[in-house]
Formats: C-alpha cells, sequence, structure tokens
C-alpha cells in the first residue's frame, strides 16, 4: 500500500452549546482549512467511486471547561463530555450527507463502504489550547473546536 494523504483539520470557533460544523466551514476564521477538507472529500468519493482509495476519519470533539455554579465536578465533565460529542457526531452527519447526497444513496449505503472509515472520538475539555484561570471568549471559542484527521491511502 502507498500512502497517499495524511492531514490534520482544526475548525474552531465555536460558541458555548454550538454543534453546527456547517457554521464552522462557512466563518471566515476557518478559510485556509477548506481546501484541505476537500482535498477529503474528494479522497472519500474518489474511493468510494473507483474502490482504489481507502480513507480513514478519525474526529476529535473539544469542548471549554464548564464554569456553571452548582454544578459539581462530575456534571461538569459529563456536560464537556457530552458537548463535544455531539460536535462530532454533527461533523459525521455533515460527511456522510455530504458523500450520500453525491452518490444518492443513504447513510447507511455510505457506512458500510469499504473504503471508508470513520471513528468518533470526544475529548471534553481534556485538550485545551488555551488553559489560564480568566479566559475572553475568543480563547475559549479555541477551545471549542473540532479536530479532523484524515488518511487516505492507495489499495
Amino acid at each position: 500500500m502507498e500512502k497517499q494523504y495524511i492531514n490534520d483539520i482544526v475548525f474552531d470557533g465555536y460558541t458555548s452549546h454550538d454543534i453546527d460544523f456547517f457554521g464552522r466551514l462557512t466563518d471566515p476564521r476557518n478559510a485556509m482549512q477548506i481546501p484541505i477538507m476537500t482535498q477529503m472529500m474528494h479522497n472519500i468519493t474518489n474511493g468510494i467511486e473507483t474502490q482504489k482509495i481507502c480513507t480513514v476519519v478519525i474526529v476529535k470533539g473539544h469542548s471549554d471547561r464548564v464554569d456553571d455554579g452548582g454544578l459539581s465536578s462530575e456534571e461538569k465533565r459529563k456536560l464537556e463530555y457530552d458537548n463535544s460529542k455531539a460536535r462530532c457526531e454533527n461533523v459525521r452527519a455533515y460527511i456522510l450527507d455530504r458523500i450520500a447526497s453525491l452518490f444518492q444513496q443513504s447513510h447507511e449505503w455510505v457506512k458500510q463502504s469499504n473504503y471508508l472509515g470513520m471513528y468518533l472520538t470526544p475529548c471534553g475539555a481534556s485538550d485545551l489550547v488555551e488553559n489560564a484561570s480568566v479566559l475572553s471568549e475568543s480563547q475559549r471559542m479555541m477551545n471549542r473546536r473540532v479536530e479532523l484527521i484524515y488518511y487516505s491511502f492507495k489499495l
């Protein structure tokens, strides 16, 4: 097997409970990531079409620390995890929607393809970009992100 592409794409700028990946794609702050995302989508569709390229996508969802008063530490960690999990699931749905519509097929059809593997990794607030006791909203938005790591290779 010959390695073709490996990339790491980060989309940040989520507000506190925001999970809308399409909103991140249209955010000008993420404009430099679009060509890489386009290449990933091309690799996925090309692989399914030609059956000669396999793409593995790991979607890591991140959250910021929850500072809601009155919640226990466990409740805060659960909320952070749930937010990052919802972001992961929203990215997966976006990718499946795009691929399914291109092939005029269902999500299940895409999921059963032998040429695409997708793995979700919700991280909660365990991997913060900005980690200070007092953060501005823009710093917190950098923590609220999704990271797509993809590896495409020829079969």
